[in-house]
């Protein structure tokens, strides 16, 4: 039993177009992602702005030497660990109990009145207020004074880097 005979040139036409409407629907929606820029100022909660210094995409890994000013050193490192900036954890240590960790640097620790530090864990201190994380505390932790840790879980529950730690033994 004979079929219909196939129009070669009908379905390949119908295919174009199918292709066309799925070319312009991937671009609508392209257009509709925003990439995330590395740094937000510390008074708003969404990531709005990139730094002063921050040129476009064109500072990257590769045009970044030892000769490079700190301000573009620092504007690498904001675009690869892109981390919420309205709060950042500091690296601790307690040597009598061989102890170590990170925890969120508040704006208020150890202030008198403000800070009840031991008898209150800093997670249910009322005048808790987190430190953003800024340009300087960046320079800093590229200097060695301080180890910050980042918060790549951003508060819209996007992550930009994942960082994993494969010196282990055991790896």
């Amino acid at each position: 039993m004979a079929g219909k005979p196939i129009n070669y040139k009908a379905e390949y036409d119908k295919l174009l177009e199918e292709n066309r409407l799925l070319r312009e629907k991937v671009e609508s929606l392209q257009s509709q992602i925003q990439k995330p820029n590395a740094y937000k100022p510390s008074s708003t909660s969404e990531i709005t702005e990139k730094p002063p210094f921050f040129q476009d995409d064109a500072v990257t890994s590769s045009t970044i030497n030892k000769f490079s000013s700190p301000d573009e050193k620092i504007n690498l490192y904001l675009s690869l660990f892109i981390g919420r900036t309205d709060v950042y954890a500091k690296r601790w240590e307690n040597k009598k109990k061989d102890k170590s960790g990170y925890s969120p640097v508040c704006t208020n620790e150890w202030i008198p009145g403000l800070c009840n530090k031991p008898k209150v864990k800093c997670s249910q201190c009322p005048n808790r207020e987190h430190e953003p994380l800024n340009e300087k505390v960046i320079e800093n932790h590229l200097k060695g004074q301080i180890v910050v840790g980042l918060y790549p879980l951003l508060t819209d529950e996007t992550c930009h880097f994942l960082a994993i730690d494969f010196d282990g033994e055991e790896w």
